[in-house]
């Protein structure tokens, strides 16, 4: 069975490798994004999929806010629910190249067989976001959260590829101590 981790990796290759023509673009922080999404958790037998659901939405200059919501069905009869909601800065370090931060309360709910649970705290990520040409960005980052006195640090890689200059397919593979993460899906771009 392909895991989590292989496909992660598989389809953020696939980006890196893509080249296109250009349209002109510009790295944007306002849109809704809607994914496949993977979870393997350290340690258990507690691995799955389902779904997520995440915006952002950029409200001055270098300011945006962001949420996401994620279900998960796991093996051995677990659900997990995850919600985030955050604030985040960018600067530009050159032209199409951010550097960014968020800060985002975290609510990770589980529901299972044996009872159920949740955890929550804080999440901080601090990464690199850039256009390696005008329809293929390129990003990294380094995350921390802080949940119920645990902590869990790793990093996360991505891309988008920009089929038109509203919709594009993005992909996001993160490790921590604690679990692996992989997204893929359809993001579309809006301004207001």
């Amino acid at each position: 069975m392909v895991t989590a981790k292989q496909l992660g990796l598989g389809f953020t290759a696939l980006i890196l490798w893509v080249t296109a023509s250009a349209q002109a673009a510009e790295l944007s922080y306002t849109y809704i994004e809607a994914d496949y999404a993977a979870l393997e958790i350290d340690d258990t037998d507690n691995d799955g999929g389902g779904f997520r659901l995440a915006a952002s939405a950029a409200v001055a200059e270098q300011v945006h806010v962001f949420g996401a919501f994620a279900d998960y069905d796991l093996d051995g009869s677990t659900d997990r629910e995850d919600f985030s909601l955050g604030l985040g800065l960018s600067t530009p370090l050159r032209p199409n190249t951010d550097l960014f931060g968020r800060l985002s309360y975290e609510d990770w709910d589980f529901d299972g067989r044996r009872g159920g649970g949740s955890r929550d705290g804080l999440g901080l990520r601090v990464g690199l976001r850039s256009l390696v040409n005008p329809q293929v960005e390129l990003n990294g980052n380094l995350v921390h959260y802080a949940l119920d006195g645990e902590d869990a640090t790793g990093m996360g890689l991505g891309g988008v590829l920009s089929l038109t200059p509203s919709w594009g397919v993005a992909t996001d593979f993160e490790f921590t101590d604690e679990e692996t993460r992989f997204r893929l899906g359809a993001r579309y771009f809006f301004s207001f």
